[in-house]
Parts: C-alpha cells; sequence; structure tokens
C-alpha cells in the first residue's frame, strides 16, 4: 500500500519539485564557484527540473501561441492568385486570340497560380489575443529567472511555489519592465529583418542591427536577474545590466552561441529525420536550456562583482547552508563527485 501511494504521488513530485527527484536539496556547499565543467554537471543533476521550467515557460507565455495561430494562417481565408507578374497580359492574349498552339504554350508557362492566404475574423481576433504578452512576458520572466537563478546557485527548488511567489514580490517591476521588453523586443527584430530585406543597400546598419539585438539580448536577462536578486531602484536596475553586459560580453556571447547551436542542431534533426524531434525537443527542454547557459554565466558575472564582495564585507549576513539538507547524491546522482 505504501509502494503504491508514492507511485501515486510521483507525477506531482516531478511537477512539484518533491523529494523523489531530489530538488529540494541544497547544493550550495558543493558549488565552488563558476566553470564549464560544473555548469554541464549541475544541468545534469538538474535535468528533470529543467523539464519542469520548460513547460512553466511555455505556459506562461501562452499569448504566444495565438500569434503563431494567426500567422501560420491555419484560421485565415483561403484564395488562389496570380504567382506570375505578367500573368494579365498572358491572360488577356489568350481571351482575345482563343486557344491556338502559341496562346496554350504561354498558358503553360505564364498562368500558373497558388493558394494565398488572407486575413479572416478569428486572425484578427488571435492577433488582439497576443499582445496579452505585453503584460505576461514580464511577469513570466520575473518569475521563471528567480527560479533559474536558485537553480543555477544549487538552492532548494520548490515549484511552482518559487514561480508564483516571486510574481507577486516583484509584480509592478516585472510589469513595467515586460512592456519595455516587449516593445525593444519587437522594435530590434523589426530592424534586422528590415536591413536584411535591404542588404544590399544597408549591410552595414544590418551587422549593427544584430549586434544591438545580441547586446539587448544579454542586458535584458541581466535585468531581470537584477530584480529577483537586489531591492533598487529602477534606474539603477538598468545601469547595473548594461554595465554587466559589457563586462560579460564574451561569455555572455559564448553563452547565447551555445543556445543558437541547440537550436541549430534540433531543428536540422527536424528536417533531415523527423519532424517531432524538434517539437518534442522544444515543448520538453530546449528554452529552459538555452535559458540556463544565459542564467549561468550571467548569475556568476552578479555573485563574483556584487553578491561576493559584499559578503565579504559583512559575514554575518551570509546565508547558512542546513547541513542536513546537503546533497549526497543517493538518488539520480548515484556516484557523482561534487561540484568543485
Amino acid at each position: 500500500m505504501a509502494d503504491e501511494k508514492k507511485k501515486r504521488h510521483n507525477l506531482y513530485d516531478f511537477f512539484a519539485g518533491g523529494k523523489n527527484n531530489r530538488s529540494d536539496v541544497d547544493l550550495r556547499s558543493q558549488i565552488k564557484g563558476f566553470s564549464t565543467k560544473n555548469m554541464f554537471r549541475l544541468y545534469f543533476r538538474r535535468f528533470r527540473q529543467i523539464t519542469t521550467i520548460n513547460i512553466m515557460i511555455l505556459l506562461s507565455n501562452f499569448p504566444l501561441i495565438f500569434l503563431i495561430l494567426a500567422i501560420s494562417g491555419l484560421v485565415s481565408n483561403q484564395t488562389t492568385a496570380p504567382v506570375n507578374p505578367i500573368y494579365s497580359v498572358v491572360y488577356g492574349i489568350t481571351s482575345i486570340s482563343g486557344a491556338t498552339p502559341a496562346t496554350a504554350a504561354l498558358s503553360g508557362l505564364f498562368l500558373e497560380t497558388d493558394v494565398m492566404f488572407y486575413p479572416s475574423t478569428w486572425t484578427y481576433i488571435f492577433y488582439g489575443l497576443s499582445f496579452l504578452e505585453v503584460f505576461t512576458i514580464g511577469l513570466s520572466n520575473v518569475g521563471i529567472i528567480y527560479v533559474m537563478r536558485n537553480l543555477v546557485r544549487g538552492e532548494p527548488l520548490f515549484l511552482p511555489s518559487d514561480f508564483f511567489d516571486s510574481i507577486k514580490s516583484n509584480f509592478k517591476l516585472g510589469l513595467i519592465t515586460g512592456v519595455f521588453d516587449s516593445a525593444l523586443l519587437v522594435l530590434s527584430g523589426y530592424s534586422v529583418y528590415s536591413y536584411w530585406v535591404n542588404y544590399g543597400s544597408y549591410y552595414v546598419l544590418f551587422y549593427a542591427s544584430v549586434l544591438m539585438f545580441i547586446l539587448y539580448f544579454m542586458l535584458r536577462t541581466f535585468m531581470y536577474l537584477m530584480i529577483v536578486t537586489f531591492d533598487l531602484k529602477y534606474r539603477h536596475i538598468v545601469k547595473n545590466a548594461l554595465i554587466f553586459t559589457l563586462l560579460g560580453f564574451g561569455k555572455n556571447f559564448l553563452a547565447l552561441l551555445g543556445g543558437a547551436l541547440i537550436c541549430l542542431l534540433f531543428y536540422s534533426l527536424s528536417v533531415t529525420v523527423f519532424i517531432p524531434i524538434g517539437v518534442i525537443a522544444f515543448i520538453l527542454f530546449i528554452p529552459a536550456t538555452v535559458l540556463y547557459l544565459i542564467t549561468y554565466v550571467g548569475y556568476w558575472k552578479v555573485n563574483d562583482i556584487m553578491i561576493e564582495p559584499y559578503y565579504q564585507k559583512h559575514p554575518e549576513e551570509r546565508p547558512k547552508i542546513d547541513s542536513g539538507d546537503v546533497y549526497t547524491g543517493e538518488t539520480d546522482d548515484v556516484g557523482d563527485d561534487p561540484l568543485e
């Protein structure tokens, strides 16, 4: 009966971060600082929590589903339209001359049509619903970044309570940041796209816009880290995020590059091997994995410059670690050494 009860609660423990997957243990005593080796070892130790966080990312950004449906054409009206610019000329000649070998040849070459999509009522409704992302993106990020920051520094995880507690504590800043974040992401993406379309004339501005997009993507991560880690005024949050973006550009760029390579790998597998591979990977771990890489690099830069110097001056305020919760490798990670 006891074994049956334990199995019944496994699914809850998987999502809530219970003791069955050891997400409630404290790894801080075993994490001795930033290193690439530690980054990968911690990732695999916490992989089940990574998948849970990934699902939370997708659910908390649900308005993007409406945007995808609106863009995809699944809810749009359909019609047929010519695809060749001289269609009307050939059609006029054929209508006047009638059916001849010459007009038949011209028709075969130039009277080609294709299915075209144009907006329906549902398209506009879904576009409107997708604007809810302006309000959810900031709240989602303060919750997700808080959870990911705790994972990165080895703290116990209590999902989803940590997620909602962080949103409640940082509601105002998260909402304000989300509005600005949405606007800047759209403007940055539009700049990259518009200069790419006109690459021949604006190739310098294209590369400049790509660089600015990369810098902003780094900066926004530090902004959310500042919000969930420190009690600062908003202008100080932006200023510190900009400073950390410039100071840690090299490692942050490598983290972004690693995330891009992961996305490219699974996209290639989807195209060349089996389409559901990329879909399943995206649902289970890709967004959370990319966020983990960025947060890991970003947090340890913040820790080295702001957090650790403060605790060295005020050792009495350093958080105490309960030795009873220190991870011993008794479940998922049998035989693993400390993260040193």
